[in-house]
C-alpha cells in the first residue's frame, strides 16, 4: 500500500501546476504559537507541536486502515505524502539562478539567494563571487534534496508519519525553535544526503567522484549541501557539458554549473526513484 500511495503521489506532483493546494501551513503555525503560549522550553514546545499533527494524522490513518480493502488508507498516506513534499521548486529556482548568472546580474542573484533561497548573508561576500556562488549551490542543492528525496526516503523507511514529521521539521526551521530543528535535521539528513549523492556519482563521472563520495562518509561533520555539491561537482568532471572552460568569464561558468548541477539532480531523481520502486516491489 505504501508503494501504490507514493506512486499517486509522484503522479499527482507531474500533474500539478503551480503551488500546492495541500501546502496550507497555517493550521501547524497555530499549533505552534498555542504551545509557545505556555511558556514550554524550546525542546518541550518543538516536541509537542511536531507530535500532535502526527498523532492525529496516525489515529485517522487508524481508523480507515480496513475501509474499502484499505483504499482510504493510501488515500489518505497519498495525501500526507503530497503534504510533506517541499515548497521550494527547485528546478525554477536553479533556472533563475541561471539566468541571473548569464545575464551577468550578480547583484540580483545576490537578493535572489537572501529572499527566496534563504542564504545566509555572511556567506554571501559581494567582494568573492566565487565564495557566494559556492553559497547559493550549496543552498540550491539542499533545498532541492529536501523537498522531495528525504521525503520519499523516510516515507519509504518508516511510512507516512515520517515523512510528515519531517516536513514539519523543515517548517520548524523558520520558527524560533530553529536552531534546535536544525540539529535534528543535520541528523536525520546524514544518511539521504550521501544516497543521493551516490546517485550523483553513478548517473554522472563515478570514477571522478569516487574519493568525494567515500569522504563524506568518513566526514560526519560536513553539512549536507557541502556534500552534495562537492560530490556533484566531481560527478560533472567529465559528464554532461564536461568541465567549465576556464576561459570563460566567471558568470558564464557559474551558469553553466548551475545548469549542469540541476540537470545532474534530474538524472540522479530519475535513477533513485526506479531503484526505490524496485525495492519496494521486492520488499
Amino acid at each position: 500500500m505504501t508503494f501504490l500511495a507514493m506512486i499517486f503521489a509522484l503522479i499527482a506532483m507531474q500533474f500539478q501546476s503551480g503551488k500546492n493546494p495541500l501546502h496550507y501551513d497555517n493550521l501547524f503555525a497555530s499549533i505552534q504559537r498555542s504551545c509557545r503560549s505556555f511558556g514550554f522550553s524550546p525542546v518541550v514546545s518543538l516536541v509537542i507541536y511536531i507530535a500532535l499533527p502526527v498523532v492525529g494524522v496516525s489515529l485517522i490513518l487508524s481508523m480507515v486502515d480496513s475501509w474499502l480493502f484499505g483504499l482510504l488508507w493510501i488515500g489518505g498516506a497519498t495525501l500526507v505524502l503530497l503534504y510533506s513534499f517541499g515548497r521550494e521548486h527547485f528546478d525554477d529556482l536553479a533556472q533563475r539562478y541561471r539566468s541571473y548568472c548569464k545575464s551577468g546580474d550578480f547583484q540580483a542573484a545576490y537578493l535572489f539567494a537572501q529572499k527566496e533561497l534563504n542564504v545566509d548573508p555572511e556567506g554571501l561576500d559581494v567582494a568573492s563571487p566565487e565564495e557566494a556562488h559556492e553559497a547559493i549551490l550549496k543552498q540550491l542543492l539542499y533545498l532541492g534534496y529536501q523537498r522531495w528525496f528525504a521525503v520519499l526516503f523516510y516515507f519509504v523507511l518508516l511510512g507516512p508519519l515520517a515523512s510528515l514529521a519531517y516536513r514539519l521539521l523543515q517548517i520548524s526551521r523558520q520558527a524560533p525553535e530553529r536552531e534546535l530543528a536544525a540539529k535534528i535535521l543535520f541528523y536525520l539528513d546524514w544518511l539521504p544526503t550521501r544516497l543521493l549523492a551516490a546517485g550523483f556519482a553513478l548517473t554522472g563521472n563515478f570514477l571522478s567522484s569516487r574519493e568525494e563520495l567515500l569522504a563524506s562518509f568518513s566526514e560526519a561533520e560536513q553539512a549536507s549541501g557541502s556534500v552534495l555539491l562537492w560530490v556533484g561537482r566531481a560527478a560533472l568532471g567529465a559528464s554532461g557539458g564536461g568541465e567549465p572552460d576556464s576561459q570563460l568569464p566567471f558568470f558564464e561558468i557559474a551558469a553553466q554549473e548551475a545548469g549542469d548541477l540541476r540537470d545532474l539532480m534530474s538524472r540522479s531523481a530519475g535513477a533513485w526513484l526506479i531503484a526505490i520502486s524496485l525495492i519496494v516491489v521486492i520488499v
